[in-house]
């Protein structure tokens, strides 16, 4: 009750954040529309006009070392926040080839994956996953 929470409008947050958001169980709520959501709520915490915000972990520590000196005052929690969803890529099974599309995807990524591009990438950007131990 006592925190002012910035929150992104059209992302989609857990069931009970959204209850908790409706039965007004925080101080305030702060929406941000439009592009550069997450850097923006970056900004309203540095400025003190929110408390904390709900983001992805690799988003947020990509912005925080980005703007390392900007936001040198906010951290974070890397514990989550309700329950992990996985992402997938789709195909529309009515394009030409789509299954071919799909084997020639994954072999890519298990070779990207396999040849340690993602965890430079990871590395690069200071993003910390359980992908890449």
């Amino acid at each position: 009750k006592n925190y002012r929470i910035g929150i992104t409008a059209g992302y989609t947050y857990m069931p009970e954040f959204m209850q908790a958001i409706a039965s007004k169980l925080f101080k305030q709520i702060e929406v941000v529309h439009g592009e550069s959501a997450e850097l923006r709520h970056l900004m309203m915490l540095k400025e003190k006009r929110t408390d904390m915000f709900i983001c992805e972990i690799s988003v947020c520590q990509y912005l925080l070392k980005t703007h390392a000196q900007e936001f040198e005052m906010i951290d974070y929690s890397n514990r989550p926040i309700g329950e992990i969803h996985n992402f997938h890529l789709g195909f529309s099974k009515k394009w030409p080839g789509a299954e071919e599309i799909v084997k020639q995807f994954n072999a890519e990524l298990a070779k990207f994956v396999q040849e340690g591009k993602r965890k430079a990438i990871f590395e690069k950007y200071g993003v910390i996953s359980p992908l890449e131990p």
